[in-house]
């Protein structure tokens, strides 16, 4: 019976695991990478924490909590129209471009 040989061996990211043999700015670069994945926050946290200090600036100048809500749904809505052009642009280009290489 073979014994496995990697049994016991620390667990490593398969992503470094693949790069074994890859050079070291590639290997560096993997490693890079993942530290920002582990440890850098998600858009989203930037986008709420956002939200949050100009929710609590506008009390603080004096604003009603409910005036800044209705006002917040409102200015949401109205970028709307705005977000589907950038998204029809954004596709668009990216069909366009596969589309002309797919050509040539």
């Amino acid at each position: 019976m073979c014994k496995n040989p990697f049994q016991g061996a620390p667990k490593m990211p398969a992503r470094i695991a693949l790069m074994r043999n890859a050079s070291l700015l590639a290997r560096a670069g993997s490693r890079i990478a993942e530290m920002c994945e582990r440890f850098f926050p998600d858009a989203l946290v930037f986008a709420l924490a956002t939200i949050v200090v100009v929710f609590v600036g506008g009390m603080t100048i004096g604003v009603a909590p409910a005036k800044l809500v209705i006002e917040f749904g409102g200015g949401f809505w109205s970028l709307v129209n705005f977000t589907m052009q950038m998204a029809i642009v954004i596709v668009g280009g990216s069909w366009w471009r596969r589309r002309r290489r797919s050509r040539s």
